[in-house]
């Protein structure tokens, strides 16, 4: 069911700039500061990125109801994000005129230099990636001829909907060794850094 529906449901006002959403696990977290007191996870989402259509309450998956573990019997689903704002055993919306003050937004799942950094960044969309799936990470050696690499790129950030997609490309190469590697590249021009695969080196 999508968000939004339950949200006009509810009822939406002038002053309805955040949704914050609370699930059911209640703990400290193990960088808490001292005397911290147990308190629910939860996640503050803006109107705009709550209100779109696939932003979603789940509570099904494949035609199967949504097991504990995968966050049953209700979760938030908020694609495009990285995966600590689908809240998992939501128990509570509520609509707010301001930033809800979670803890997990500045203290643990964000961007920046220190704990103490004054320009911390909240950690929101998925950023572009990349991943070669064949060859994979234990092959070591490769017969000489024409081989085929796959793999897939995605992102959650705009105009990257639906999910991965797929690519792959052949080549018949020389005695190697050779170094593949994958890099993703934004329609916003936003790239991957070109990096070094986990398996190194491929012998050809």
């Amino acid at each position: 069911m999508p968000l939004a529906a339950v949200l006009h449901e509810a009822g939406l006002t002038a002053k309805s700039l955040y949704v914050r959403a609370e699930g059911s696990d209640l703990g400290v977290p193990p960088t808490a500061a001292a005397g911290t007191k147990p308190f629910y996870y939860d996640k503050g989402l803006p109107i705009e990125k709550a209100l779109h259509p696939d932003t979603i309450l789940a509570w099904a998956q494949n035609g199967q109801l949504l097991e504990h573990l995968h966050g049953a019997p209700v979760r938030l689903l908020v694609p495009g994000c990285s995966g600590n704002w689908s809240v998992k055993w939501l128990t509570r919306l509520e609509l707010t005129d301001c930033e809800p003050d979670c803890w997990y937004h500045y203290q643990f799942y964000y961007y920046g230099s220190s704990p103490d950094d004054p320009d911390k960044e909240l950690i929101t969309t998925i950023g572009v990636k990349s991943l070669i799936t064949q060859p994979n990470d234990d092959t070591e050696t490769m017969p000489p001829g024409i081989h085929m690499i796959r793999g897939y790129a995605w992102s959650g950030r705009r105009g990257d909907y639906p999910g991965p997609r797929s690519a792959s490309t052949a080549g018949d190469l020389g005695r190697g060794p050779y170094r593949a590697a994958a890099r993703a590249l934004h329609v916003g021009a936003l790239v991957l850094p070109l990096g070094r695969p986990p398996q190194g080196p491929l012998p050809i």
